[in-house]
């Protein structure tokens, strides 16, 4: 840099005309890297242009060659301790964005060893300056005990002045604070606020949770339209446990129209990243053939996915499929320890509750009735398996006031009187 100096005072330029140079290269490196003002998106040039307005000393070229290099492919191939050199630069010059970012090299330990301790300590310096987002880093640092003391108040405060700059993470966090009553007094309106604010700038999590608000009427009006509108937004974007709350959705019609085939398609997606709950409904709907093709056996490796995370509803099943040997070999001792391990998590329970839970859908909310009555009545002869002392009483009370086509738990076909047909019968 210092070279680069001489060079350009050598060609008759002084400090303030090197700096104005420097911004105009910056800027023009800007407008090549954003394709904007009439110029096509050209990374390598952005990059060349960055360099030149590094080497005469600006610190925000500095900081995006930096970037450049953190995330390769744009204009410079990936160089992790080049872009800590360029981002420690332009931090000793006082320049907010660097010591954030740098701050998150230390805590990612990307080009440099990883330390929390550095990491708060350069997020503290940046947050000095007003930076919004070293302010939301350091109030996690606080939040968690990272590299800091642990201070929920001392969180909150931070996330507090980084969602007052609208940092969508920070209204994300802050909102959780008020949810769990830490650092803040407990406010679920203050909550979905925040989430509502959060949600609008694309931030995941906060859409997954505003849209779980509203499918539970907390904080604000019950509204499952817009509950399933939100989980398809933050599913979209990859969130696993939205894509599972959207195929619930979409499997039983609640806020969306029912649609097993795209239910299937977002259930896939949260298992392939280790949803335990979409694993278990992937399963089901892998071993009944619905909104996919039926196949048994990948039914059985998703049912013991859920499984190994403690699903009881999973374990319960798998002990049906090994007592009656559908999909693997037929086990009475591999069904009764299913089936002994299950109730142990408290599946009996569980599953009586998700039984009851999907009538009352029927009675309030108008879902697919004789879809949703097959999973009710899954759900209860599961549990009464568990030994659930008021699950055969809930089944003979259903099958004593409704009559409808293909209400069997496992989803063949019975006769209209409801009734559990042989493969199902406790």
């Amino acid at each position: 840099q210092q070279g680069n100096e001489q060079r350009a005072r050598g060609a008759g330029l002084g400090r303030v005309e090197m700096a104005s140079e420097a911004i105009r290269l910056y800027n023009l490196g800007l407008r090549y890297a954003e394709g904007s003002n009439g110029l096509a998106q050209d990374w390598a040039v952005a990059a060349r242009l960055y360099r030149q307005a590094a080497d005469l000393g600006d610190a925000a070229a500095q900081c995006s060659l930096a970037r450049c290099y953190e995330m390769g492919g744009q204009g410079v191939d990936e160089d992790q301790a080049m872009a800590v050199q360029l981002y420690k630069q332009a931090a000793a010059q006082g320049f907010a964005r660097a010591m954030c970012n740098l701050g998150s090299m230390y805590e990612l330990g990307r080009g440099v060893e990883h330390s929390m301790v550095k990491a708060a300590r350069l997020y503290k310096q940046a947050a000095k300056l007003g930076h919004a987002r070293a302010l939301c880093n350091l109030g996690y640092c606080f939040a968690s005990g990272s590299g800091v003391a642990l201070d929920l108040d001392e969180a909150a405060r931070l996330y507090k002045q980084a969602a007052e700059q609208g940092n969508g993470k920070a209204q994300f966090n802050l909102g959780a604070a008020f949810m769990q009553g830490k650092g803040v007094p407990q406010d679920h309106k203050q909550a979905a606020r925040l989430w509502r604010q959060a949600a609008e700038q694309g931030i995941a999590g906060a859409q997954f949770a505003l849209g779980s608000y509203l499918e539970a009427g907390q904080g604000l009006a019950e509204d499952h339209p817009e509950a399933a509108r939100l989980y398809g937004l933050a599913a979209e974007q990859g969130l696993a446990t939205a894509q599972s709350k959207f195929a619930l959705c979409l499997m039983k019609g609640q806020g969306v129209a029912h649609n097993l085939a795209d239910a299937a398609r977002f259930f896939r997606l949260a298992a392939e990243q280790g949803d335990a709950l979409a694993q278990y409904w992937m399963g089901f709907l892998s071993e009944c053939g619905k909104g996919t093709r039926r196949n048994p056996a990948e039914a059985v490796r998703l049912y013991h996915a859920a499984a190994a995370q403690k699903s009881s509803w999973a374990l319960a099943q798998l002990g049906v499929l090994y007592e009656k040997g559908r999909g693997v070999a037929k086990s009475e001792a591999a069904a009764a320890e299913h089936f002994a391990t299950a109730s142990e998590l408290g599946g009996a329970a569980s599953l009586f509750a998700s039984g009851v839970r999907h009538l009352d859908e029927i009675r309030v909310r108008s879902a697919p009735e004789s879809f949703t009555l097959q999973l009710a009545v899954r759900f209860l002869v599961l549990a009464s398996r568990l030994g659930h002392a008021d699950a055969l009483e809930k089944l003979a009370s259903i099958s004593s006031q409704r009559e409808v086509a293909s209400a069997c738990c496992m989803g063949c076909s019975a006769t209209r009187e409801l009734r559990l047909c042989s493969r199902c019968r406790v």
